[in-house]
């Protein structure tokens, strides 16, 4: 499981406002992870790559939870040849 925490800073918080006034509120919070593994082949080799994850985040208002699969690991890449001129091929 990983754990991360989060802060945000008042300038940057939730914006409430009210009939008569407004305010700018700072938050914070913990986001636990739970990722599962195993393992799975990309152009012909086996890596041990995510499968699964869990997202769990909880508020004084209410909890939430997402989670999902990995799926359709591929493998890209780029091959490039630089030539000058006068260079002989």
């Amino acid at each position: 499981m990983h754990v991360r925490a989060y802060r945000v800073p008042q300038p940057k918080g939730y914006a409430l406002a009210g009939s008569r006034r407004s305010a700018q509120v700072p938050f914070a919070g913990l986001v636990y992870l739970t990722p599962d593994y195993k393992a799975a082949r990309v152009a012909g080799r086996e890596f041990i790559l995510p499968w699964r994850f869990a997202l769990n985040y909880r508020t004084p208002d209410h909890e939430q939870a997402n989670a999902g699969d990995y799926t359709n690991f591929r493998r890209f890449s780029a091959d490039a040849t630089i030539q000058f001129e006068g260079d002989s091929q």
